[in-house]
């Protein structure tokens, strides 16, 4: 017993001499100091040495943001900005404050993610901001001479994502089994990509290869939620009317024929790219000749020749096609009022999916996008936290995901204050509407002509989702330049996201008009008694005969009120081929609408809608002997 005694008191002698465990570092990802902040931890780069370098050397500038507590490693999402951008347009300082609140910010931020436990990394993209973007951030590293932009591609922005997610996965940050992406407009279109890539890589000559971290993990993406992003950019900007969003198409079907330029958004697009980004000179790096596209695009038909395959073909690697196999699950988000990328750009997304064997895949339409979007806060915010809950219950084994194929619909309502609407939900694309209103009128006796030439440019400029912006959009910007010197500054530095977004939350698609200057090409439904509800794609079928070349037609779909006033709901665009006759059917943008008592669905048709459309080149006339509309509806057929 004495010996044991002794032992004893020489046991307790030793721990008491011995040092005490080292304490547990703090997690430093990319060696960068964490802060609290909003109650999570802010890990912020301060200087352009602090870069980190991609798969080719191109220094890319990026933020953390972890939970409050813990070392990882952590759930992790990337968080993807929209056009022109960087870090700082999905970032806020306190979530809870009102004023920073925004459409795009509603429970959709650095924060509000790190919150729910997610270590978040906020990337600018390559080509923007201090990611060789500007001329001081290339000054800094030799590497940016090469830096360009290359228009959300997935052989190189999305591969700069998968590069710093296995970065964080070799620190111990991030949980290889735990990786999501999260993307806005420009960061949804590469958020749809990298979940079509999945758990492997695009290389720079459009091969495919396993995606691993630097230290030789397998990764694999887990869960993808794209926010009004695109499936095809060429067709998002260049529709030729032929896909409905009922269906799967291809990657060819959105070339034949080429489409009709999305004149005022293409514009506006080149500008601020080439404006707050690093391109290359025009006739160069043939993936990222931003202003070589928009020149062949904007000199007009025939699309054909060297300079239109150049383009076709490297706009396939800025789209969901040819990436073969299963994608990771994805919730895809679009706004009704979207005349940049509608709906179906999502839609072309979920019905590809659904032709892969195990996808799970998800749609949820609302009212937070481009103009002419309402960008409603409640409706953002009711859409953001759909998001947040798809994320967590395939990331975080936190609640069910939705039924795969599932859709929702938050229904565009006015004003945009108004509270969310009580959703449509269907199993599937195709169950969303039971029943359908139909009209139309006309016959071969009697047709209805329009003629278009080059010179019905901005003849509707008042109807163009951009024009109407702008007194109100200067007066705004200006006034938020003027108080923020660090807004000033960053416009300078050529970073007019922020400023883009608060001049897309002055567009009002409830505004009204007046009737009396349609086109001589409209037809308008009898009034009903009872309201009901649109819910799908509306079309417009006419019987045509076409003298030109290159003809096109612009539909747009009214609620005529019985005041005589209406409201813009949808547009449809189709491009003629040659002297083309017989019977068109022309899809509106899918869309979700309540038309009330004695309102009335009315249709209208166009040869000439520009600056929203480019008009033709070449004079031409279109004679209509016949047009139906069908407007899908959630009420059964009467």
């Amino acid at each position: 017993m004495a010996w044991a005694g002794a032992a004893l008191t020489w046991a307790a002698a030793w721990v008491a001499l011995a040092p005490a465990p080292a304490a547990h570092a703090a997690p430093a990802p990319f060696g960068l100091p964490c802060a609290a902040k909003a109650e999570v931890r802010f890990c912020e780069m301060t200087s352009l040495a602090q870069r980190v370098p991609s798969f080719d050397g191109v220094p890319i500038d990026l933020n953390v943001t972890l939970p409050a507590t813990g070392d990882g490693p952590f759930p992790t999402v990337a968080l993807l900005h929209g056009l022109t951008g960087d870090k700082s347009f999905v970032e806020v300082d306190d979530p809870d404050d009102p004023a920073e609140v925004t459409s795009v910010t509603a429970d959709y931020s650095n924060i509000s993610y790190a919150r729910r436990g997610y270590a978040v990394v906020t990337i600018t993209s390559r080509g923007f901001g201090a990611s060789c973007g500007t001329a001081r951030s290339r000054r800094a590293d030799p590497a940016c001479r090469r830096g360009w932009l290359h228009m959300g591609d997935r052989r190189w922005e999305a591969r700069d994502t998968q590069v710093l997610l296995g970065k964080l996965v070799d620190q111990g940050i991030a949980d290889p089994a735990r990786l999501g992406v999260v993307g806005i407009s420009y960061g949804g279109g590469q958020a749809q990509q990298l979940a079509f890539l999945k758990d492997r890589i695009a290389l720079p000559d459009g091969s495919f290869a396993p995606w691993r971290s630097p230290a030789g993990t397998p990764l694999s993406l887990r869960a993808a939620y794209a926010k009004m992003g695109w499936s095809n950019l060429a067709t998002a900007l260049l529709p030729n009317g032929r896909y409905d969003g009922s269906r799967p198409t291809t990657f060819e079907e959105g070339f034949d024929p080429p489409g009709v330029m999305k004149l005022s958004y293409s514009i506006a697009a080149t500008v601020l790219t080439a404006y707050g980004g690093f391109v290359p000179g025009i006739g160069g790096d043939a993936s990222a000749d931003v202003l070589g596209w928009f020149t062949r695009l904007a000199t007009g038909e025939p699309y054909r020749g060297v300079q239109w395959e150049r383009l076709r073909g490297t706009m396939i690697h800025k789209s969901i096609y040819g990436i073969p196999g299963t994608p990771a699950p994805m919730l895809l988000e679009s706004a009704h009022n979207d005349d940049m990328l509608d709906p179906r750009q999502s839609l072309e997304a979920y019905h590809l999916a659904r032709t892969r064997p195990g996808s799970q895949v998800t749609l949820q339409l609302g009212e937070s996008g481009h103009p002419r979007a309402s960008n409603s806060i409640p409706q953002a915010r009711s859409l953001s936290r759909r998001g947040a809950d798809f994320l967590d219950a395939h990331l975080q084994g936190r609640g069910a995901p939705p039924e795969n194929g599932s859709v929702y619909l938050s229904r565009f309502v006015c004003p945009k204050s108004a509270p969310v609407p009580e959703p449509i939900v269907a199993p599937d694309w195709s169950s969303v509407s039971t029943g359908s209103v139909t009209f139309g009128g006309g016959s071969p006796a009697a047709p209805v002509v329009l003629r278009s030439s080059p010179f019905d440019v901005y003849r509707r400029a008042v109807d163009d989702p951009l024009v109407p912006l702008g007194p109100a959009a200067v007066k705004q910007v200006l006034g938020k330049l003027l108080r923020s010197p660090e807004e000033l500054a960053k416009a300078l530095q050529g970073n007019a996201a922020d400023l883009a977004g608060d001049a897309a939350n002055l567009t009002n698609p409830c505004k009204l008009q007046s009737a009396a200057r349609s086109s001589p090409a409209t037809w308008t439904a009898p009034a009903r008694d009872t309201a009901f509800t649109l819910a799908g794609t509306a079309t417009t079928t006419l019987d045509i005969r076409t003298l030109g070349r290159y003809g096109m037609l612009s539909t747009r779909l009214w609620d005529l009120h019985p005041d005589g006033t209406r409201r813009l709901l949808a547009r449809g665009v189709r491009r003629l081929t040659p002297n083309e006759g017989g019977r068109v059917v022309i899809p509106f943008g899918p869309h979700a609408y309540r038309f009330e008592p004695g309102h009335r669905p009315q249709v209208e048709v166009l040869a000439a809608d520009s600056p929203m459309y480019k008009p033709s080149r070449e004079p031409f006339s279109v004679a209509i002997t016949g047009a139906q509309v069908e407007v899908p509806t959630v009420e059964p057929a009467p």
